[in-house]
């Protein structure tokens, strides 16, 4: 039996741009500055895929990179904002005595 490399039974591109969705998301949490990579090479992974393998995991794969890289860039700009609030508060705080 001789297996052929472009047989459409396995997506495996497909199914590492999901994994690699997935991890977007929970690191966005936790990492969001490996977001950028991991998200970013699972959409092209998704996008170089989109006309070869199934249409649904190929949506799936595109939808849990573009959340985990959303995710990271709402943590990041929160992080941020706090940053900036806190250190006005404590500048401000210094300034009454």
């Amino acid at each position: 039996m001789v297996k052929r490399s472009d047989e459409k039974n396995r997506p495996v591109v497909n199914i590492v741009s999901i994994v690699l969705g997935s991890i977007s998301i929970i690191i966005s949490f936790i990492f969001p500055y490996f977001v950028a990579i991991t998200g970013t090479l699972g959409v092209i992974l998704a996008y170089v895929e989109k006309e070869k393998g199934s249409k649904k995991l190929n949506s799936w794969a595109l939808i849990l990179n573009i959340i985990g890289i959303f995710l990271a860039i709402l943590i990041l700009s929160i992080a941020l904002v706090a940053l900036v609030w806190n250190n006005n508060l404590l500048n401000g705080l210094g300034n009454l005595g």
